[in-house]
């Protein structure tokens, strides 16, 4: 993907270009941190699927030589091996790369940010995915040498508390998940259809019901107040 950026910084051996790196450093961290404060503290009229108990956190930083959309999808796709496997972590891939993939293509000179963020089932939990890009392009190499890009990525992996969810909610989050991943295998198999989406989300709602009854064995009167079927 190229050489990262606080790398290059301590390998630097002109002042010059060490302070312009050190600075431009400083300015991307500060963007990252930017984004993260205002995903652990979200305003008060943010209706959607809150953030839950943090259990994983990735962030990097790089500089390239070139533009190259290539490089930075297969290094996400390498950060979302080390934290999902089997078939979750492939159709995790095809969600993420989906909606990611026109922005990591863009060429365009100065910065630009892209925030998503994907709900879906995990080991019997309710996971929260967020993923915050953050690109600069140089207008030529001529100004900053070798370098003619910054790309910086920070990935935040949550346990959802079911309890403050709606259902509705649910449905709606496991749904936009699901269709993310089918339509980035239907790019590929040329195939898709309403009713595989629809029995797909029915799994996952199905396997959390389950789930859900086993914790008040069966009795609605324990069953959580947003949850209940």
């Amino acid at each position: 993907m190229g050489q990262r950026l606080s790398q290059m910084v301590n390998e630097s051996t002109d002042k010059e270009s060490r302070e312009a790196l050190k600075f431009l450093h400083t300015m991307v961290v500060s963007k990252m941190k930017s984004f993260e404060h205002e995903l652990l503290n979200p305003s008060s009229n943010n209706h959607m699927v809150r953030i839950g108990t943090i259990v994983d956190r990735v962030e990097d930083i790089h500089v390239n030589a070139s533009v190259d959309s290539e490089k930075l999808s297969k290094q996400i796709n390498k950060t979302l091996d080390t934290l999902f496997s089997g078939d979750i972590g492939a159709a995790l891939k095809m969600a993420v790369l989906t909606t990611v993939k026109t922005f990591i293509g863009r060429s365009e000179v100065g910065d630009s940010h892209f925030r998503d963020y994907h709900v879906f089932v995990q080991d019997n939990a309710l996971v929260r995915l967020d993923v915050m890009l953050y690109k600069y392009n140089f207008s030529s190499e001529n100004v900053l040498r070798n370098v003619n890009s910054v790309n910086a990525y920070l990935f935040y992996k949550s346990i959802i508390n079911h309890d403050e969810v709606s259902r509705d909610l649910m449905v709606y989050e496991i749904t936009r998940f699901v269709s993310g991943y089918l339509k980035a295998a239907v790019y590929e198999s040329s195939k898709t259809e309403q009713e595989e989406i629809d029995e797909e989300v029915a799994k996952y709602l199905q396997r959390l019901h389950s789930l859900y009854r086993l914790f008040d064995n069966d009795s609605s009167s324990n069953t959580p107040q947003l949850l209940k079927w």
